[in-house]
């Protein structure tokens, strides 16, 4: 074996399954097909459970070092609170901190273990036998007793081995931008501002920064600054003083989940094996979960314990996300609704219904990752 475990993708979840293992002296490889570490924000907010397991692991305090508190999601129309869903509920709130930062505070963890990220190395086949796998990596092989796609939406570990990737991509597409505000809005919370024009998201983020996000235009064309200045004004309710944005990007929202997690000797994990909508933060912290549990099964099986422990991680893993994207989906619907009765409910029904604190306090575990099981244990 040139090692035991090969890791395809140096995202968060590649590497927290990194760390994982090699905490556990397990050897292993990352290799990822970029070039080198990406540099814009993407995922932000680390939820209650992806904390939990991350202390657990001796990482929390590395993340937390960086980030700001987020005590919740404030619904309002212009001024006016209407509800809140809080992010407070278990032993630690959310926190956010831009996905760049958090993939260079676990690089930095893994390379105190010995491991560094090997850039510009594209995994583009795999062979298996009852001994271990043999990938070609960067035009070398590397044979493994296990591989794991974390290797994202696109990912080619899911694609050599034929695993479909069921569901489908929602007709609206979203904008988002990284903006630099001096503004009246407390840092401490997320913001969904409701307007008949569509929802605004703003979630802070360290150094005065916010993310800003909501439906796009409906004609052709690219985010601008001009968009999100006239976004924030009318949906806020606020100009802000100064407003600076650092980056830009359209997506579409697709919610895909694996037919499965595993083939033989390779896994799948991460966005590898399920996409959802941003709204509610879930999609990273979903898939470090999905790290951390499997990194622990592949280090007991390694070790001498029963191989069987492995068949529970896609018992484990895939319906958490199921139902991840089950709840998103018709979030994001009722986000992005564009009739009269839709509109009705979202800007008028739903904060009167998220005011009750019983139904605040349901959104709110479930937001935290508080109401799904916690991944196999991890000490």
């Amino acid at each position: 074996m040139d090692t035991e475990v090969l890791i395809a993708g140096a995202g968060p979840v590649g590497l927290v399954l990194a760390y994982e293992l090699a905490r556990r002296e397990i050897r292993c490889r990352v290799v990822d097909r970029a070039a080198g570490p990406a540099e814009n924000s993407r995922a932000l907010v680390v939820h209650c459970r992806t904390q939990e397991l991350m202390e657990a692991a001796g990482l929390r305090d590395r993340i937390a070092a960086r980030a700001i508190p987020v005590h919740g999601m404030r619904f309002s129309r212009g001024r006016i609170d209407l509800a809140c869903i809080p992010f407070d509920l278990g032993p630690y709130t959310a926190i956010s901190l831009p996905q760049q930062e958090t993939e260079a505070t676990l690089r930095s963890a893994l390379a105190e273990k010995g491991v560094q990220v090997e850039w510009g190395a594209e995994l583009t086949s795999i062979s298996q036998d009852a001994d271990g796998a043999t990938a070609s990596v960067g035009g070398q092989s590397i044979i493994a007793a296990y591989v794991v796609g974390c290797d994202g939406a696109h990912s080619a570990t899911r694609h050599v081995l034929g695993i479909p990737f069921e569901g489908d991509a929602l007709p609206e597409t979203v904008w988002m931008a990284d903006a630099a505000l001096e503004w009246d809005i407390d840092p401490d919370y997320a913001r969904q501002f409701l307007h008949p024009d569509g929802a605004l998201s703003v979630i802070p983020m360290p150094g005065g920064r916010w993310r800003l996000a909501a439906m796009a235009l409906p004609i052709a064309g690219d985010p601008s600054r001009e968009f999100f200045e006239a976004a924030l004004s009318r949906r806020s309710g606020r100009a802000p003083a100064r407003m600076t944005i650092g980056w830009m990007s359209a997506f579409r929202v697709n919610c895909r989940l694996a037919a499965s997690y595993r083939k033989d000797r390779v896994f799948l994990a991460g966005d590898a094996a399920h996409i959802h909508s941003p709204i509610g933060g879930q999609g990273m912290n979903v898939g470090m979960q999905d790290a951390f549990s499997l990194g622990a099964r592949l280090a007991a099986a390694l070790q001498g314990g029963d191989a069987g422990v492995l068949a529970g991680y896609e018992m484990e893993r895939r319906p958490a996300a199921a139902a991840v994207i089950r709840g998103n989906a018709r979030i994001t619907r009722l986000a992005m609704a564009k009739g009269r009765v839709p509109r009705f409910l979202r800007d008028h029904l739903m904060p009167r219904f998220l005011s009750l604190p019983p139904v605040s306090r349901r959104a709110g575990l479930a937001a935290s990752g508080l109401l799904l099981p916690r991944p196999a244990a991890i000490a």
